[in-house]
């Protein structure tokens, strides 16, 4: 059976002036990847299309364990102010890939991973990103 995708409310209308950090936290996928090193980066869209994105990189000394999840903030960059329409999809990417150093290459770490897990909102480990919309 198909589950609908789930959908938050569309943001009022005004324009989006300011993005807070994103706050979240990440964990292992396998517990074979305890030597690996991640990047992390969020996006926000507005329908679909880019409007700011952070990265940081090289995240490392991660768990598999839920409750050892380690906390990440990832700043986003600077952004033009923009219009909502009240109708407008406002959402939030997050991807990962293997860690790199500013100019592309390898951190060190592993070299192979199954992957991370992002663990998004619950009492002991909030999340959050925060959007400021003026009227």
């Amino acid at each position: 059976m198909c589950h609908p995708r789930h959908r938050a409310p569309h943001p009022p209308a005004g324009t989006l002036a300011s993005l807070g950090d994103a706050h979240g936290w990440i964990g292992l996928k396998s517990k074979n990847d305890e030597q690996a090193r991640f990047d992390v980066r969020v996006q926000v869209l507005k329908n679909a299309t880019l409007l700011s994105e952070g990265v940081i990189r090289c995240v490392q000394d991660l768990s598999r364990n839920p409750a050892a999840a380690t906390p990440v903030t990832i700043p986003f960059g600077p952004f033009s102010p923009v219009v909502l329409s009240g109708t407008d999809d406002l959402s939030l990417r997050v991807s990962t890939r293997r860690g790199t150093n500013p100019n592309g290459s390898p951190c060190g770490g592993s070299l192979t991973s199954a992957g991370l897990r992002l663990f998004f909102d619950s009492i002991k480990q909030p999340s959050s990103f925060t959007a400021g919309l003026t009227p």
